[in-house]
């Protein structure tokens, strides 16, 4: 009994010096990642919005194959309480009205397998910001361009459905997106592929305008422009500026502009648009016509035209009735 007794606690011993040798010998990159207290800070009077924010939204980089670098990012809760978070990264590709989130598919340009996040689940108190550090390995076989990979945030919150008395989950989420760009052969081909007006006439302002921009390169460009406005006689009534706007690669996008349009007279109006490529000093230009009919202005004019009219007839019968009196004394 005593030789068993001996036997089992020389085993354990032999287990735990083996499990100890595993432990110190296993990689840290794979043990459980947790928040250490000097990556998160207390901010003071964070007004609570109910929200939280990831920065900053864009980092756009350039690395050759091969080449490894970090980024930080910082989280901030404003929800009023404490809550749970959780990082993730995808792919994405630019959209008609932006950029399109790719999860769960792979593309030819996407970089979410280079991305190494410090950490993935953590908790913040409100008020509390927290950094964390992203490392972008570049593949060697990595071809030039741009490449697009998006590092996702998400909050999940728990809401009570009064009904049916059942918890809802409620999920919240931000984006940093990352543009890896891998020097090499560039290929910049892009053009206005069209300039639009929302109506062909307005009874009110703003007027509207769509521009339509189309990148068939493999690298970001960033149009920019005028729109001018011109009344039927060929004056200049009207300056847009179009400021500089992101068009990823391989992809269409629109971006749409307001006019006040105060102080117009109605009528017929053109608008020319000047839209630089963003490269080479190449441009394009698009010219519509629309009608600025304002029924209040119409109106105003109207019964303008009409005072004058009764006032005219008015006098002109004050001026007969007197002429005719005089001529027949």
């Amino acid at each position: 009994m005593v030789v068993m007794l001996h036997y089992f606690i020389d085993r354990s011993k032999i287990i735990f010096a083996i499990l100890l040798v595993v432990f110190l010998l296993t990689p840290f990159s794979l043990l459980p990642k947790s928040v250490s207290a000097s990556s998160i800070e207390q901010l003071k009077e964070v007004e609570d919005t109910d929200n939280f924010d990831i920065g900053p939204t864009l980092y756009r980089v350039e690395a050759n194959p091969g080449e490894s670098f970090s980024r930080t990012l910082q989280i901030t809760n404003r929800s009023g309480e404490k809550d749970s978070f959780n990082l993730t990264v995808g792919n994405f590709k630019g959209g008609y009205s932006g950029v399109d989130f790719l999860e769960n598919e792979d593309i030819a340009y996407g970089a979410k397998d280079w991305i190494d996040l410090e950490l993935i689940n953590f908790s913040l108190e409100h008020g509390q910001r927290i950094f964390i550090a992203v490392t972008v390995k570049v593949p060697k076989d990595a071809v030039p361009g741009d490449n697009y990979a998006a590092v996702f945030l998400t909050r999940e919150l728990k809401s009570t459905d009064t009904k049916k008395g059942q918890n809802i989950a409620v999920v919240s989420r931000a984006a940093s997106l990352f543009v890896i760009n891998v020097p090499g052969e560039a290929r910049t081909e892009g053009s206005l592929e069209s300039f639009s007006s929302k109506r062909k006439v307005y009874y009110e302002t703003p007027f509207k305008f769509d521009i339509v921009f189309k990148n068939e390169g493999n690298i970001w460009l960033k149009p920019y422009g005028t729109i001018e406005i011109k009344s039927f006689t060929g004056k200049n009534v009207k300056s847009i500026t179009v400021e500089p706007f992101k068009v990823y690669r391989e992809s269409t996008t629109l971006i749409s502009y307001d006019e006040p349009g105060s102080n117009l007279l109605p009528g017929r109006y053109t608008a020319t648009l000047t839209l630089s490529r963003g490269y080479e000093n190449l441009s394009d230009t698009s010219t519509i016509t629309f009608w600025y009919l304002p029924w209040k202005v119409i109106a105003k004019y109207l019964l303008i035209i009409i005072f004058a009219l009764i006032l005219i007839r008015l006098i002109e019968k004050k001026f007969y009735i007197s002429f005719g009196v005089k001529r027949r004394h």
